[in-house]
């Protein structure tokens, strides 16, 4: 989780639901990324709520693992720079 940035609300072994401030009311984003999200074949299925950022996918955990799947998600918001850098408490 990065205050701000991306905040994980649930993560199973095939669901996924992230809350990413970047989709607030960002169409232009949400039309890019349901349109990457369609293409890749291990998701069952999706939903964005424009209101409040969130995303909620289900996938195939017979074929990719939840955290790999978040890295997916990060990566095509080009949020991915956010899981290398160090946290700082």
């Amino acid at each position: 989780n990065f205050y701000g940035i991306f905040e994980v609300k649930s993560l199973t072994k095939n669901r996924l639901r992230i809350e990413i401030d970047k989709l607030k009311n960002n169409r232009e984003e949400i039309n890019e990324l349901t349109e990457n999200l369609k293409k890749i074949s291990v998701i069952k299925n999706f939903k964005i709520v424009q209101s409040l950022g969130s995303l909620t996918v289900e996938f195939d955990d017979s074929q990719i693992d939840s955290q790999f799947m978040l890295g997916i998600i990060l990566k095509l918001l080009n949020l991915d720079q956010w899981l290398k850098m160090p946290k700082k408490f």
